[in-house]
């Protein structure tokens, strides 16, 4: 028997089988489904304030040592 053979006979499974062979097999439902997590976004930074960094971080003249 085949991988691909298994797999086609466990889609043709009915729902109410599923559970039965995931039993069998030794795998909890509960605990494979995660529930997603939400990513907390962060405002964007207003042109000016944009600017302001760039010109303080990024164009500034270089020290000469």
């Amino acid at each position: 028997m085949t991988a691909v053979t298994v797999y086609n006979v466990i889609k043709a499974l009915p729902q109410e089988e599923m559970p039965k062979l995931y039993k069998l097999l030794g795998i909890n439902i509960t605990t494979e489904a995660q529930p997603l997590k939400t990513v907390k976004k962060t405002k964007p930074i207003a042109d000016t304030v944009a600017e302001e960094f760039l010109r303080a971080n990024v164009f500034r003249s270089k020290k000469v040592k």
